[in-house]
C-alpha cells in the first residue's frame, strides 16, 4: 500500500472518529445510533492495529498525525477530534493490538468531558481506574518529518551510539551510590539521557536480579532508580515527565519478566513499590506548585494588608471587601 492510500485510510479513521464524538454529545455511549457507529470505526482500527501494530495520535504544534503522517482537517468532523485530542494537552497517545470496544468507547469517553482531564498524569490515572490496558497516553511530542529531511536519532539510538562505555559506567557506579541527581547538571546530555531512558534503566535493574532475588532486593534495586526521579523534580512539568519515564519503566521490567514467563516472588511487592513511587512523584510535582502559588499568595496577602490599613472600619470599601472574602477583613491576613 502507498502512502497516499495509507493517509487516506487515517483521515478516514480520523473522521469517524469526529463522527462518533459528534453522536455520543448528542445521544451518549447506550443509544442504538452511537453503538452502531462504534462498531463500524472499531472495525476501521481493529484493521488498522492489525497492520501497523500501534496507532500512534499525535500533535506537532498545530498539525496532527497518525502514526507520523500529517492529517488535515478540511472538515467539522475532523476539526472536532483534533480540538479534542489538543484538549487532553498530551504530546501523543498509542492505540496497541489487543484494544477492545469497551477500552474504545472510554477513550471516547475521556475525548467527551465536559472538562476534560489534562496532562499525562491524570489522564493515565483516568485510564487505569477504568481499567483500559490498551490506551497509552504518552508524554513525548512528535516532529513532523518533510520529504528530504534528516530524521532525529530515536533515543535508544543515540544511547546505542553516541554514549560511551565509560560513561555508562560512571552512571552506573552514580545510580548505585545515590548520586544521580546530583550529578545530571554537571554531566554531558548524554548522562541525562541514560537517567530518563526506562529501556536502559530496565535492563539495569533486570541486570542485577533473577527470578530467585528476594522481594526486599529488588525494591531495594528499584529505589535507586525513583529516589533519584523523585529527588531531581524542581516542577510539576517535571514531575509530568519523571512520571512518565517511571511508567515505560514498570511497562518495559513485567514485559521482560513476562517475556521469560517466570513470576518471581517478588512480583506483588515490585507492583506494589512502583505504584508507591508514582505516588510520590506527583506528590512531589503537587509539592512545588504549593510552594510556588504560596509565595505567589504571600506577596498578594502583604498588598491587601497595605490596602487594607487605608480604609476605616465603617468605609463601604471596607465593607466590599468583606463580602469579597467572605469573612471580616483583615483577619484572614494575619
Amino acid at each position: 500500500m502507498d502512502k497516499k492510500d495509507t493517509v487516506h485510510e487515517y483521515y478516514s479513521f480520523v473522521k469517524g472518529m469526529g463522527q462518533l464524538l459528534s453522536l455520543f454529545n448528542l445521544y451518549g455511549s447506550e443509544h442504538p445510533v452511537f453503538r452502531q457507529k462504534v462498531l463500524n470505526v472499531f472495525t476501521v482500527i481493529e484493521k488498522l492495529i492489525l497492520r501497523e501494530k500501534t496507532l500512534i495520535l499525535s500533535e506537532s504544534g498545530e498539525i496532527f498525525l497518525v502514526n507520523g503522517e500529517k492529517i488535515e482537517a478540511q472538515d467539522s468532523m475532523t476539526k472536532r477530534l483534533v480540538q479534542y485530542f489538543n484538549n487532553l494537552k498530551l504530546g501523543s497517545l498509542d492505540l496497541v493490538s489487543g484494544l477492545n470496544i469497551e477500552e474504545f468507547v472510554v477513550f471516547i469517553r475521556l475525548l467527551s468531558q465536559t472538562e476534560p482531564l489534562t496532562g499525562h498524569v491524570d489522564i493515565t490515572n483516568y485510564l487505569d481506574a477504568k481499567g483500559t490496558k490498551h490506551i497509552i497516553p504518552r508524554f513525548t511530542t512528535y516532529k513532523l518529518v518533510k520529504e528530504g529531511e534528516k530524521v532525529v536519532k530515536d533515543l535508544k539510538d543515540v544511547i546505542k551510539t553516541e554514549v560511551s562505555p565509560d560513561m555508562k559506567g560512571r552512571f552506573l557506579q552514580d545510580l548505585k551510590n545515590g548520586i544521580i541527581d546530583g550529578h545530571l547538571k554537571e554531566e554531558k546530555k548524554e548522562y541525562q539521557l541514560l537517567a530518563h531512558d526506562p529501556v536502559f534503566l530496565c535492563e539495569f535493574m533486570c541486570s542485577l536480579i533473577d527470578k530467585n532475588s528476594s522481594a526486599e532486593d529488588v525494591v531495594k534495586i528499584l529505589w535507586l532508580i525513583g529516589d533519584y526521579l523523585i529527588n531531581e523534580i524542581t516542577t510539576a512539568k517535571e514531575g509530568d515527565a519523571n512520571h512518565t519515564v517511571l511508567t515505560e519503566l514498570e511497562d518495559h521490567f513485567f514485559y521482560f519478566w513476562e517475556k521469560k514467563e517466570e513470576k518471581a516472588v517478588w512480583h506483588e511487592a515490585v507492583k506494589k513499590a512502583f505504584n508507591e513511587m508514582g505516588i510520590s512523584i506527583e506528590m512531589k510535582g503537587v509539592a512545588t506548585l504549593y510552594k510556588k502559588h504560596k509565595k505567589e499568595l504571600e506577596v498578594l496577602t502583604n498588598k491587601i494588608k497595605g490596602m487594607l490599613k487605608g480604609l476605616a472600619s465603617d468605609s463601604k470599601a471596607y465593607k466590599k471587601a468583606k463580602e469579597m472574602f467572605g469573612v471580616s477583613p483583615p483577619t484572614p491576613f494575619f
